[in-house]
C-alpha cells in the first residue's frame, strides 16, 4: 500500500511541477519567437475506463481504472517521454503501475509514417519489466491500416503482433472513427501461440481545439476461450481529457 501511494505521490509531483513551471510576471518575461523545431510541449491527460483491457484481457476483475498521463514532447524532433499511469478503483488492483515510454515518429515518406518505443512498466503489485516496440503507418490508405510489433526484452517467446484498419465519417455532423484490431501473440497468460483477441471500436471527439481535447470510446472485446479468462466477451467504454501547453 505504502509501495503504491509512493509512486502516485511522485506521478501527480511531476505532474504538478511540469504544469507550474517558472514562474514570470508579464514584465519579467521576454518577448521570444516561437519555433516548433524546439517547442517543448506539455500534454497532461486524465481518463476514466469502464475497465483495463490489455490485449484482450480484463487485468482489473472487470472493475474500472483511472488512466492519469503526463507527455513531454520535444518540438518537431519526432522525440517524447511519457509516464502512463493505471489506477484500479475498484477490484484486485494488482496490475496498478506506471509506465515509463520513450517514443520516435517519423515519417518514411508521404504514404508511410513509423513509430519506435521504449517502455518500462512499473507494476505497484507485481512484475516490473521492459518491452520495445514499433508501429508501420499506411497514412493514405483506405481504412488506414497500422502494423504493431512488441517485444518484452527480458524473456523470450512474448511476441505480440496487431494489426489495426480504420475508418473515419460523420453521423449528424459529429466525427467518428470506427476501428478494427486483430492481435497475435504469445506469452504467459496464453497456452499456445495463436490469435489472441479482436476489437471493435467506436471512437468520437466531444470537443476539441489546439489545447484541449474530450474524447470517448466503446469497445467491444472478443477473446479465445483460456483459463485465465472468466469471460471471453468484453464491453467497455472509456473517456479522456487532454490538455497541451
Amino acid at each position: 500500500m505504502k509501495l503504491r501511494l509512493l509512486h502516485i505521490l511522485i506521478l501527480l509531483a511531476v505532474i504538478a511541477s511540469l504544469a507550474a513551471g517558472p514562474a514570470l510576471s508579464k514584465e519579467e518575461e521576454p518577448e521570444r519567437e516561437i519555433t516548433h523545431d524546439n517547442n517543448l510541449e506539455y500534454r497532461f491527460s486524465l481518463g476514466y475506463a469502464s475497465r483495463y483491457i490489455w490485449r484482450g484481457l480484463d487485468l482489473n476483475d472487470g472493475y474500472p481504472v483511472m488512466q492519469p498521463n503526463m507527455e513531454l514532447i520535444f518540438g518537431e524532433s519526432g522525440h517524447s517521454f511519457g509516464l502512463f499511469g493505471y489506477y484500479g478503483l475498484q477490484g484486485t488492483r494488482q496490475y496498478d503501475e506506471i509506465d515509463y515510454i520513450w517514443t520516435y515518429s517519423h515519417p518514411l515518406s508521404r504514404n508511410f509514417s513509423y513509430t519506435l518505443n521504449v517502455a518500462y512498466y512499473d507494476v505497484f503489485f507485481g512484475d516490473r519489466y521492459a518491452e520495445a516496440y514499433g508501429t508501420l503507418s499506411w497514412d493514405d490508405c483506405p481504412f488506414h491500416p497500422v502494423l504493431s510489433y512488441y517485444k518484452e526484452l527480458r524473456h523470450e517467446g512474448t511476441d505480440y503482433l496487431n494489426l489495426s484498419l480504420s475508418h473515419d465519417f460523420r453521423f449528424c455532423r459529429i466525427p467518428f472513427s470506427f476501428t478494427v484490431a486483430e492481435g497475435y501473440g504469445q506469452g504467459p497468460l496464453m497456452e499456445n501461440p495463436g490469435f489472441s483477441d479482436l476489437a471493435m471500436t467506436l471512437s468520437t471527439s466531444l470537443g476539441s481545439n489546439d489545447r484541449f481535447s474530450l474524447n470517448s470510446q466503446v469497445s467491444y472485446n472478443l477473446t479465445p476461450s483460456d483459463p485465465c479468462l472468466s469471460s471471453n466477451h468484453l464491453i467497455w467504454y472509456s473517456m479522456m481529457a487532454k490538455i497541451t501547453f
